[in-house]
């Protein structure tokens, strides 16, 4: 790593670098080392930076929200159309005090990573390892539940819904 301790450093390192690719080459994989000098030298880099850093952590969070919304509408898990405010607030469900407290024998995961809650109760005729509460069956038996459950999951909106 090369001493860049003057803008007039920075910026003749900067050209050798063009040598090889384009600017958006360079900005695009720029190690983080070679970021801090630039941005020692020129705060309106630096801040502009940051706001992609921040960009790009909001556009995966929305993609995450997203992927979950879309796989609950596959599995048909959501009652109606999904909203944004529901798409947004994926994380403050009330439920999720009850998901951590629920051990992960009570959940069925589906193929595409859904969990659906069990079966059970008196009325379990021995196929509680096969049904979910929302009426999801799976022939996996005992090998649909899953080994953890996780901080966050993607639980069966249906499933949470209906008494056991």
């Amino acid at each position: 790593m090369p001493e860049l301790d003057t803008p007039a450093e920075v910026r003749e390192f900067l050209r050798l670098c063009l040598r090889t690719r384009t600017i958006n080459e360079l900005a695009t994989v720029m190690p983080d080392w070679l970021a801090q000098a630039i941005s020692n030298n020129d705060p309106r880099l630096a801040s502009l930076r940051r706001s992609i850093a921040e960009a790009e952590a909001a556009l995966a969070d929305a993609r995450a929200r997203y992927v979950t919304v879309l796989d609950a509408w596959i599995e048909d898990t959501v009652d109606g159309p999904a909203t944004a405010e529901e798409g947004a607030g994926l994380s403050d469900d009330p439920r999720a005090l009850a998901r951590v407290n629920r051990p992960a024998s009570g959940y069925l995961r589906s193929g595409s990573g859904m969990l659906h809650l069990r079966r059970s109760g008196p009325e379990d005729d021995g196929l509680s390892y096969h049904y979910a509460r929302c009426g999801w069956y799976t022939d996996l038996g005992r090998e649909a539940v899953p080994l953890t459950v996780g901080s966050d999951p993607r639980v069966c909106r249906r499933c949470e819904v209906i008494e056991p």
